[in-house]
């Protein structure tokens, strides 16, 4: 289609998914230098279908409350950790620390739901770390809500 001198075209093809071809890590240094915005829904996509490490305080015993370990930012918001993968979460503990492995969407979820948590810290080696604040958290959950697939998706 050829659109009037200086405008778009009538109609633009949707953005590439790096998420259909990338693994997380990949996926993640893809948008290293990238805005927030121009990022978070690719990236989102791509957790929604990994399994992520979540330090914990303590050894989680089964059938009783987990608490994740957190920390406070500058404004003292709680920021949860995840790391994609057990060389990065050996990276950010190296005598080690009590973790969970989970579905992301099920952390995301535990965390959206409480107010008090500022968004997501993933990762620990520069190229690899993301933030997600929870000014966009609706982002993940409409990537969260387009792929129910993310339910399904093994935790071993």
């Amino acid at each position: 289609l050829l659109g009037v001198a200086g405008c778009q075209p009538a109609s633009t093809p949707a953005p590439a998914r790096q998420s259909d071809k990338l693994a997380i890590k990949p996926l993640i240094k893809f948008y290293e230098k990238a805005k927030l915005g121009e990022s978070i829904d690719d990236v989102s996509r791509g957790l929604a279908k990994c399994a992520v490490f979540v330090p914990t305080e303590g050894v989680h015993e089964k059938g009783k409350p987990m608490r994740f370990k957190v920390d406070l930012d500058k404004r003292g918001q709680t920021w949860c950790y995840l790391y994609t993968d057990e060389p990065e979460l050996r990276a950010a503990f190296p005598k080690g620390t009590p973790y969970v492995k989970m579905r992301f969407g099920s952390v995301f979820r535990v965390i959206e739901k409480n107010p008090s948590f500022g968004g997501l810290f993933i990762n620990h080696t520069p190229e690899y770390v993301y933030l997600i604040p929870r000014e966009v958290f609706s982002n993940v959950q409409k990537a969260l809500d387009a792929d129910p697939a993310w339910e399904k998706i093994p935790i071993n």
